[in-house]
């Protein structure tokens, strides 16, 4: 399971790419925003995976099938994450299922795609699942953070969907869109390493612009009691001193020896 940092512009080179990192998550609206992220980018689509979000997470709703397209031909992304609506299944196969065909139709063939589930309900996340996987071009499902509260959590999803995709035997993978609150869960489901692509996360950067260092990887507990100080509204223009700097290396670090430890 790889991990995609999620850094302030102006420490892409240091964080974005620590421990020669070559997966990568990206935000569409950043994209936009920003000449510095998208030429960043742009320079590696060659020797890197680069996954283009949709900024749902962000916006509440994924961006429209033009500014994806757009922001595609920025940075020639690996991948491109399908619109979704936050929480809301039948929105989210729509948006899919049409942008899909959008970008089909003027994307090379080589590009890829990922679909991600939402829901209010079991029922309605899984007929969503299950409409997502029956657009042709989609191979890979995002599993949102969003849904760590529900019964089981995000093992119980992932469990859910490797079903569904018989395990991955079929060729589709998963992303994990996220660090939740309750670590454990990534802990337990690092066994599926061999379908489980990547994570994508900010945290351990956001806990060393606030100064805090994750713990070792065998105080369990300190991982399942610490307070997130949240993101601030400037996280993507930060510039970290260079002790911050070096404590996200740390915490990326820790991070990816956490999740990748048996429980």
């Amino acid at each position: 399971m790889k991990i995609a940092a999620i850094s302030p512009i102006p420490h892409l080179s240091d964080l974005a790419m620590h421990n020669r990192s070559n997966y990568h998550l990206i935000l569409s609206h950043l994209v936009h925003k920003s000449l510095e992220y998208r030429e960043f980018y742009n320079k590696l689509h060659v020797d890197h995976f680069v996954i283009l979000d949709n900024s749902a997470h962000e916006t509440t709703i994924g961006q429209t099938s033009d500014l994806l397209h757009s922001a595609w031909q920025m940075t020639l992304a690996d991948e491109i994450v399908l619109p979704d609506r936050l929480f809301f299944g039948e929105d989210t196969v729509e948006t899919s299922t049409e942008t899909y065909k959008f970008l089909e139709e003027r994307l090379p063939k080589g590009v890829q795609y990922m679909a991600v589930p939402q829901g209010r309900t079991w029922r309605e996340w899984m007929d969503c699942l299950d409409g997502l996987l029956a657009i042709k071009g989609v191979g890979s499902i995002g599993i949102s953070k969003d849904y760590e509260p529900w019964d089981g959590g995000i093992p119980a999803l992932v469990e859910r969907v490797l079903e569904k995709i018989d395990h991955g035997r079929g060729g589709h993978q998963i992303h994990l869109l996220g660090w939740g609150r309750d670590a454990l869960q990534l802990r337990g489901i690092s066994h599926y390493s061999d379908v489980i692509r990547g994570i994508d996360s900010a945290k351990p950067i956001v806990y060393a612009e606030a100064g805090v260092s994750l713990p070792a990887i065998g105080n369990t507990g300190a991982w399942t009691k610490m307070k997130y100080p949240r993101r601030q509204s400037n996280f993507f223009d930060a510039c970290l001193s260079d002790d911050a700097v070096s404590l996200s290396k740390s915490n990326i670090d820790l991070f990816g020896d956490f999740i990748h430890t048996d429980i």
